[in-house]
């Protein structure tokens, strides 16, 4: 039997993803603020981050979402996302 790990984890963070989606879409709440978007907390790395396409789906609903992030991070996403967020520079 063989097993690929890789699309395992993939599939289990896509799963993650829905079931976070669809419980921020039934708590009825207009406003959506990730404690960060990064890959990890205190990184300046976007890629592969599960809170940064969590916040963009529902952005793209047209809920706000208010990311505090360091000046780098917000850099990085307003570049790639223009005004889809509310940005605010982390103190």
């Amino acid at each position: 039997v063989s097993y690929d790990m890789c699309a395992a984890a993939e599939e289990i963070n896509n799963r993650h993803h829905d079931f976070l989606f669809g419980e921020f879409i039934s708590s009825g709440r207009k406003e959506y603020n990730p404690e960060y978007v990064t890959y990890k907390e205190g990184t300046n790395i976007l890629e592969h981050s599960q809170q940064l396409k969590l916040a963009v789906a529902i952005a793209r609903l047209g809920f706000k979402v208010k990311i505090v992030e360091t000046e780098e991070v917000l850099r990085q996403l307003q570049q790639e996302f223009g005004e889809l967020f509310i940005y605010e520079k982390k103190q």
